[in-house]
């Protein structure tokens, strides 16, 4: 029994008694009616999609909240991709302990081209420790696989994505492997109750293919339309990054044609290879090049003629970018608001973005200078120096006297300094005399020696012909090792 005080229309207070039993009812009621909802809901979705009414090989058993599925059931939704499996998965998240049995993992993983063997994905927090515990493994056959070889440590260093590979019987660990990379893998057998391992070599098979495309937007957008992947549009980015400006030259109905390499591993596509052979043809100039491996091991790309593609410096600093003012000997001064020569190019970009050294050389000056902010200056040789100023940061390790290679990030893009906004301010010079960087005439890199002439004339005619003309034949017959 219980009271509450109540106010009348007279303001006076009153003690009305109070009966809670019919509100309880409800409550008892429409969680009962809550409960049967939700069963009847993920029974119905297993029925459904099973298209029988009953089904002999799922049984539930009827608790507040928790559903029952045998292996054989969850068997036939995960194969057949039910829509069920995942609404099963949603009411686990919302109400822990919902399904007494959670074998997603244990169903989906298991390959069904190798019975037997599972493959585990490595996911983002995960370590061997955490896959054998989910599996039921023993952890001292984890303990004797990772003292089992010089490169079992390796599975200490998981990352997502990555996958394991386990067979098992009655509970027991059998097997197991890794894939160290594209050629290696780990295989640990138990033999006579005991874990050895070793490394399997695996054979790769290289082919060639080709491909062409017209630009019309930019030359990302024509690669994706040629088939190119990132990693080979980069590429050929670089390979012409020292001739072409893509933020001015590209003009559309410019054209390329590339011959690039596959990688094959058991029949199956795993990488993609090199560009071998490239023509790029831009505002009326074409210009072709090819790839060459010199006796010194160094790998190039060259004209036909046999002249070096790569210039001792890359045109850009950065990769993404876009000029916001050009070199200007009488330029009026943004922040000084005066005519004050500007000696450089600034890339407007955001700040962070990476900066890269424009060639070999070594840092001659880090730090804060005046209006230029941080600023690293590069000495390349006798003869040439780079400035890059406005820096938000330079790269952890820099310092004065450090060698910086071609392409190496040295810094981010910030605005320090007398700089309206985030930008890069890059000067070259030349015998201590400030030169555009946009057409300044790049040092050429060494060109093809007269010993390497005929052995380059005889594999750039090779890798041509097919350029000029593919042959399904002749693309099929490339080896690598003997081409090359």
């Amino acid at each position: 029994m219980a009271y509450r005080v109540y106010i009348k229309n007279d303001y006076r207070p009153e003690i009305v008694r109070f009966r809670p039993e019919s509100r309880r009812w409800r409550i008892a009621f429409r969680t009962m009616l809550i409960s049967f909802l939700l069963l009847s809901t993920v029974t119905g979705f297993i029925f459904f999609e099973s298209g029988e009414p009953e089904s002999n090989n799922t049984q539930a058993a009827v608790t507040p909240f928790t559903v029952t599925i045998t292996p054989d059931a969850m068997q036939e939704a995960a194969t057949r991709e039910q829509p069920a499996l995942q609404f099963m998965e949603n009411i686990t998240t919302t109400f822990p302990g919902a399904i007494t049995r959670s074998p997603r993992e244990e169903v989906m993983e298991t390959a069904p081209d190798r019975p037997g063997w599972t493959d585990v994905k490595i996911k983002r927090g995960d370590n061997m420790a955490q896959v054998f515990n989910r599996h039921g493994l023993s952890p001292r056959d984890l303990h004797e696989i990772l003292n089992s070889h010089e490169l079992a440590p390796a599975l200490k260093h998981l990352r997502p994505g990555q996958v394991i590979s386990l067979r098992t019987k009655g509970g027991d660990l059998h097997a197991l492997k890794f894939d160290l990379d594209l050629t290696r893998t780990l295989l640990a057998t138990k033999q006579a109750g005991v874990f050895t391992s070793e490394v399997v070599i695996a054979e790769l098979e290289t082919r060639l293919e080709q491909a062409q495309g017209v630009i019309n937007d930019s030359l990302y957008l024509a690669g994706q339309d040629a088939g190119l992947s990132d990693k080979l549009i980069m590429q050929l980015i670089d390979i012409y990054g020292w001739d072409i400006d893509y933020r001015l030259d590209i003009r559309k109905g410019d054209s390329f044609r590339v011959i690039y390499e596959e990688i094959f591993k058991n029949r199956e596509k795993v990488a993609t290879g090199n560009i071998l052979a490239a023509e790029f043809s831009n505002r009326g100039r074409s210009i072709r090049s090819v790839r060459f491996a010199r006796a010194d091991g160094q790998v190039d790309y060259f004209t036909d003629n046999g002249a070096n593609m790569r210039k001792a410096f890359i045109r850009n600093p950065l990769d993404f970018g876009r000029i916001s003012s050009h070199f200007n000997l009488k330029r009026k001064h943004p922040v000084l608001n005066r005519i004050r020569a500007h000696k450089g190019v600034d890339y407007a970009a955001a700040t962070g973005t990476p900066i890269k050294a424009t060639g070999d050389g070594k840092v001659q000056f880090i730090g804060n200078k005046g209006g230029y902010g941080k600023t690293i200056i590069v000495k390349h040789g006798e003869k040439y120096s780079t400035l890059y100023a406005h820096m938000s940061r330079f790269r952890k390790g820099m310092k004065r006297g450090k060698p910086v290679k071609q392409g190496q990030v040295i810094g981010y893009v910030g605005k320090s300094g007398l700089a309206t906004g985030p930008h890069l301010h890059y000067e070259f010079r030349m015998n201590g005399v400030h030169r555009n960087p946009v057409t300044v005439s790049l040092p050429q890199a060494d060109s093809i020696s007269v010993a390497e002439t005929d052995e380059f004339r005889i594999h750039s005619s090779y890798l041509l012909a097919l350029l000029d003309a593919p042959d399904a034949e002749l693309l099929a017959q490339y080896d690598p090792k003997t081409s090359l």
